[in-house]
């Protein structure tokens, strides 16, 4: 599972944080599917366009995280 969070400088983080963040399953299919307005609820508050650009770019920049268990 991955969590992300945003700072309060509009920054959008992976792992745990203080602070509103979402969670969601690490493989292709939930990512796939993980919408803005699951990160809008999960939040509690609406994004702005500038946001919303952030947030699109966090996302896919995940699509290409490899997950490695020890």
């Amino acid at each position: 599972m991955f969590r992300a969070g945003r700072a309060t400088d509009g920054v959008w983080y992976l792992g745990r944080g203080g602070g509103r963040g979402l969670w969601w399953c690490a493989n292709s299919t939930c990512q796939a599917r993980l919408q803005l307005s699951h990160a809008q609820r999960a939040l509690r508050r609406d994004l702005s366009g500038t946001e919303v650009e952030k947030w699109m770019t966090f996302v896919q920049s995940l699509q290409t995280l490899q997950v490695v268990k020890e």
